[in-house]
């Protein structure tokens, strides 16, 4: 039942924001609350240096929607992402799609 209100709550204020001209950006750390649930790891884990598989793809997601979606600098994300340089971030933001595009679904490149 709260969850279905909080549903409708969020839909009018979305129809309130597009009818006003304004549209949703997500902050960095609402695009890494998404990663940890879809891949089930922790905020500390996309930010520390280990290179497991699941940890890297999150990690890159991180990258290639705080790209898209934000008006951050590649050395504002790393910074974020725990000290990364940008050049790290570049790659990601690459990557991503990459990946994806094997797994059968195509990707804008992000800017």
């Amino acid at each position: 039942m709260a969850r279905r209100a909080n549903v409708e709550r969020s839909q009018a204020m979305m129809a309130e924001m597009k009818a006003r001209g304004l549209r949703y950006q997500p902050k960095y750390r609402d695009i890494e609350a998404r990663a940890c649930r879809l891949f089930k790891v922790r905020p500390s884990e996309i930010r520390s240096n280990r290179r497991n598989r699941e940890i890297v793809f999150a990690r890159q997601f991180v990258m290639y929607w705080t790209v898209r979606l934000t008006k951050l600098s590649l050395p504002a994300i790393g910074r974020l992402m725990g000290g990364r340089d940008h050049t790290t971030c570049l790659h990601g933001k690459r990557e991503y799609p990459a990946k994806r595009a094997k797994m059968g679904r195509h990707l804008r490149a992000a800017r």
